[in-house]
């Protein structure tokens, strides 16, 4: 076998495995969150590694969207409080400094939300709201990437005339008009303008 095709098969095997996770994910779970992001009065994005990496995607997104958006530890990020949303990801909920700055929000007033491979952790203890998407498997390696792929399909939308009404249409992923984050796995679910964080 070439290393060219080493390495096709070696992504389409990767592909299955996160379609496999996506199959499974809790989409009303991923609805919610969406319907809680333009309620916050701002929303601060934490993770660590790749999974921070995920998580500053996600708060660029949300930026895009016109949404106040900030990432614990940098220089221009003011205290959370009441009336904010904290959300946090990680795949084993076990890291350290991610539990930390989500138990910090909980004492500062702030809901907070989880997306983790594993709803018993200790950081999914500390959420008002927990995102489940099974990544498993011995390989910790792959496993992650799975998670974090998964992970960066958190549902957002550009801008309010980007999400039109759609009283009867399926949420397909390629919704017209919803153009913000790109669903290779659409929810098997029916859009319905309340879950509509821009349909108010």
């Amino acid at each position: 076998m070439s290393d060219k095709d080493a390495v096709q098969i070696a992504g389409q095997e990767l592909l299955a495995k996160i379609a496999g996770v996506m199959n499974r994910v809790d989409w009303a779970s991923f609805l919610d969150l969406a319907d809680m992001l333009p309620r916050a009065r701002r929303t601060f994005v934490t993770g660590a590694g790749r999974s921070g990496l995920v998580a500053r995607s996600f708060g660029m997104r949300l930026m895009h969207a016109g949404l106040p958006a900030f990432v614990p530890g940098e220089t221009n990020t003011p205290a959370a409080g009441e009336e904010d949303l904290l959300v946090a990801i990680s795949c084993t909920g076990q890291t350290g400094i991610t539990d930390y700055i989500a138990r910090r929000a909980r004492q500062l007033g702030s809901r907070v939300v989880v997306l983790t491979a594993e709803p018993q952790s200790p950081l999914a203890s500390t959420a008002d709201k927990v995102v489940v998407i099974p990544a498993g498997g011995p390989d910790i390696v792959l496993r992650a990437a799975v998670f974090e792929h998964a992970a960066s399909a958190t549902p957002t939308w550009n801008s309010p005339r980007d999400c039109p009404d759609r009283r009867t249409a399926p949420f397909s992923g390629s919704l017209p008009g919803c153009t913000g984050s790109p669903w290779a796995w659409p929810p098997p679910i029916a859009h319905r303008p309340a879950r509509c964080p821009w349909y108010r």
